[in-house]
């Protein structure tokens, strides 16, 4: 009997896996909690609610803004937004009545109804030659994820480029200081990556910062602790979904690919109930 009993409990664990991955492509909501992917959370991440009732936010991934092509690089076309697309997309966003802010507005608490998070990785030139305008003329935010060992380098901004970007339009946030995955990394070598790129980007910005961004979404408990040690309040990942605020340390996303209609995706869901206030309390 026993036997049976652990056989139909193994049964069943493997079945739930199998079925996992489907549900973590439904996003759907009710009363403000995620029913899909964004509820799953690490159990080693060292992070407890703060309230019963998650607060969501949508936030966008997005790497290089750019016109690219090439069939023998699939990576980096599938990192590619064109700027004529990217524009259509700034402009749906409006139409559906989102506002976009940086993580330091979230900070303060100080928000407009529907904000959205839009999130460049890496620091790429192109950030500046194409998102910057197009954000810019229509009165938006973003926040760029500078890898700190790159500024300069090319094909990613310079400093003269990421200060105009941090001006007024741009938050700049931390993305390490030489991109590797956090995962497994030898602790000394974690901290370096983690704090170093804070204090380089401070130091040539002169302003703090509050926003990193896992190299590859790649992370675990102990680099979380790194990075709540290091004084970032908000961190974000590479899985999809939208962000529970209850876990500012390792936030979903959602990626932008060339091509994405937000006016048939979740974002314009009537039933879905985004983020209004930072704290309820």
């Amino acid at each position: 009997m026993k036997n049976k009993f652990l056989l139909a409990l193994i049964f069943f664990g493997l079945f739930s896996l199998t079925i996992l991955p489907a549900r973590a492509l439904d996003l759907s909501y009710s009363r403000g909690r995620i029913e899909g992917a964004a509820n799953v959370v690490p159990a080693a991440i060292p992070f407890e609610k703060s309230s019963k009732d998650p607060l969501i936010l949508p936030i966008l991934m997005y790497h290089h803004i750019r016109v690219y092509k090439d069939l023998k690089d699939p990576v980096g076309v599938n990192l590619s937004v064109t700027p004529r697309f990217f524009a259509r997309q700034l402009d749906e966003l409006k139409r559906l009545g989102f506002h976009t802010i940086t993580f330091k507005d979230l900070r303060a608490g100080q928000l407009p109804p529907k904000p959205i998070i839009l999130t460049f990785d890496d620091g790429y030139e192109d950030n500046f030659l194409y998102a910057l305008p197009e954000l810019k003329k229509r009165g938006m935010r973003g926040v760029v994820f500078m890898i700190s060992s790159r500024v300069g380098a090319s094909g990613y901004l310079s400093l003269k480029e990421l200060k105009e970007m941090s001006s007024g339009v741009f938050e700049v946030g931390s993305h390490t200081v030489s991109h590797f995955g956090l995962a497994g990394l030898p602790a000394q070598k974690l901290r370096k990556e983690v704090v170093g790129s804070k204090k380089i980007l401070e130091k040539q910005l002169g302003s703090p910062i509050v926003s990193f961004s896992y190299p590859y979404g790649s992370y675990s408990a102990q680099a979380v602790r790194e990075v709540s040690a290091a004084g970032y309040d908000y961190a974000v990942v590479t899985r999809s979904g939208f962000a529970s605020l209850n876990y500012p340390l390792t936030l979903y996303r959602l990626r932008v690919v060339e091509g994405m209609n937000f006016q048939d995706s979740r974002l314009a869901r009537k039933k879905v109930r985004l983020l209004s206030r930072v704290d309820e309390r």
